[in-house]
C-alpha cells in the first residue's frame, strides 16, 4: 500500500478540495509560459528516502513541529481502524457493527469453523499494513527533521553574518569619523571657537553611494559640531537669504555657522539647473566662509553628475565615504551570493526563497516561514510578490531570480 493512502484518511483535511482546485489552476495556466512551473497540481516531493505525496510531507512537517514520538501510535491506530473498517467478505464497507458481527458468524458457520481463522489472518494483515504505513511515514519524518536541522543551522549562520556586517559597518563609520570628519571639519570648528587662526572651508561635501550613510554621518557631525548649527532645505529656502541671516547671527553671538543644506546638489547639477543658476551658485559657494562666517555641508551620491568647476577645492572640500557600505547593502550582497550557490538551492531552498524575497523587497517582512512553506495560499502570495517586484518593476535580473526561485521551490519540504 502506498504512502499516499494516508492522505485519503482524516489525517490531512480538504485533500479533495485541494485536488480540484489544483486541477482548475493547471487548466487555467496551461497556455501561459511562466518560470514558475510548480503549480498547485504538483503532488510529488523528492526526499532522500524516496518521492512522496505532498500531503504526506505536510503531515510529516506537522509531526516535526509538534515533536515527540506519540504520533506513531496515533497513526498506527488510525490506519489499523481504517483497514479494519474498509472490507468484509460479504457485507460492504460502512455496514453497521451488528451487521458485521452477523456476517462474521455466518462465514464461520459456512466454513465449518475456518471463518475464525480467516478473520484472524485478515486482522494480522491489517496490522501489518498499519506497521508498514508508520514505517514509511517515519522515513519521511526523519528526512524532514534532517532538512529542518540544516535550515535551522543556515538561519543561525545568516544571523551571525548579519551581526558581523553590523560590526563591520560600525568600524568603518567610526574610522570615517576619526580620520576624516573630525580633522577635516570638527577640529577646525573647535579651533575657530577657541579664537585660534583657522582656514575654514566654504563647503564640505559628504560623498557616499548610499543616502543612509550620508544622512547618518551628517547628523552625527551636526550633533558634535561646536558651532551654530542650522538645517535648511534649498527647495524651499533661498540660500542667499539663509547666509545673510547666518552672518547677522555671527555678529551677535560670535559663533561660526554650520549650515546643513538639503538638496544643494540639485542647484549645481546641469541636468536639474540651468547655467545661470549654476554660475550664481559658484559665486556664492566661493564666498561662504569669508563673507558669511559660515560653512555649508551637503551630500551627494553622484558627484560625477555635478558641475566639476563648482566642486573645485577652493569651493568644496570632499569627504569621500564611498568605501563604507551599510549593513543592508552588505546583507544584500551576501543574499545574492547565497542564491547563486547550487548547493544552497538544493540543501537550503527555504533560505534561498527568503533571500530572493529580501532582494526583491529590501526587507524581511515577507519571509516565508517553514511551517507554511507548502501552503497553497502562501505560495501564491509569495509568487505574486516576486512577480510584481521583478517583472512589473523591470528588474534586469528579475527573470534570473525567478528561475532560481522556481528551482528552490521544487526542493521545498
Amino acid at each position: 500500500m502506498q504512502i499516499n493512502n494516508i492522505t485519503n484518511s482524516n489525517f490531512v483535511k480538504n485533500d479533495v478540495k485541494v485536488t480540484k482546485r489544483a486541477s482548475y489552476m493547471q487548466q487555467k495556466n496551461v497556455n501561459q509560459k511562466d518560470v514558475f512551473q510548480k503549480s498547485l497540481a504538483f503532488k510529488g516531493i523528492k526526499l532522500p528516502s524516496g518521492e512522496y505525496d505532498i500531503n504526506a510531507v505536510r503531515y510529516a512537517k506537522k509531526v516535526v513541529a509538534q515533536g515527540g514520538d506519540g504520533w506513531k501510535n496515533r497513526l498506527y491506530e488510525k490506519i489499523y481502524k481504517r483497514e479494519k473498517d474498509s472490507h468484509g467478505p460479504i457485507l460492504s464497507k460502512g455496514m453497521a457493527k451488528a451487521g458485521k458481527t452477523l456476517d462474521r458468524v455466518n462465514v464461520d458457520i459456512i466454513t465449518l469453523g475456518l471463518g475464525e481463522v480467516f478473520f484472524y489472518l485478515r486482522n494480522l494483515s491489517d496490522k501489518q499494513v498499519a506497521k508498514d504505513e508508520v514505517l514509511k511515514m517515519t522515513k519521511i519524518v526523519n528526512d524532514v527533521k534532517h532538512r529542518k536541522l540544516k535550515e535551522d543551522a543556515a538561519v543561525i549562520k545568516k544571523t551571525e553574518q548579519v551581526t558581523m556586517r553590523m560590526l563591520e559597518y560600525k568600524k568603518d563609520v567610526n574610522t570615517a569619523k576619526d580620520m576624516k570628519i573630525k580633522p577635516e571639519l570638527l577640529d577646525l570648528l573647535q579651533r575657530k571657537r577657541e579664537g585660534r587662526p583657522t582656514a575654514m572651508p566654504n563647503n564640505v561635501m559628504f560623498y557616499s553611494k548610499e543616502d543612509v550613510i550620508n544622512n547618518d554621518l551628517i547628523n552625527w557631525t551636526k550633533e558634535n559640531a561646536n558651532a551654530n548649527v542650522k538645517t535648511v532645505d534649498l527647495k524651499e529656502d533661498d540660500l542667499l537669504e539663509v547666509l545673510e541671516k547666518a552672518e547677522k547671527d555671527y555678529k551677535e553671538t560670535g559663533d561660526w555657522n554650520l549650515i546643513h543644506a538639503k538638496n544643494m546638489e540639485d542647484l549645481i547639477n546641469p541636468e536639474k539647473s540651468d547655467n545661470t543658476t549654476i554660475e550664481t551658485m559658484k559665486d556664492i559657494m566661493g564666498a561662504v566662509a569669508e563673507d558669511y562666517h559660515s560653512t555649508i555641508i551637503f551630500s551627494t551620491k553622484n558627484p560625477e553628475k555635478l558641475d566639476y568647476i563648482a566642486l573645485q577645492p577652493h569651493r568644496v572640500k570632499t569627504l569621500d565615504l564611498s568605501n563604507i557600505k551599510s549593513p543592508k547593502t552588505m546583507c544584500l550582497e551576501d543574499a545574492k551570493e547565497r542564491v547563486h550557490n547550487p548547493e544552497n538551492i538544493r540543501e537550503n531552498p527555504l533560505g534561498v526563497i527568503n533571500d530572493i524575497l529580501f532582494i526583491a523587497n529590501g526587507h524581511t517582512n515577507k519571509e516565508l516561514e517553514w511551517e507554511f512553506s507548502l501552503s497553497d495560499n502562501v505560495y501564491r502570495d509569495v509568487r505574486n510578490n516576486v512577480l510584481e517586484k521583478f517583472v512589473k518593476e523591470d528588474n534586469p535580473e528579475g527573470l534570473e531570480y525567478m528561475s532560481i526561485f522556481n528551482k528552490a521551490y521544487h526542493n521545498l519540504i
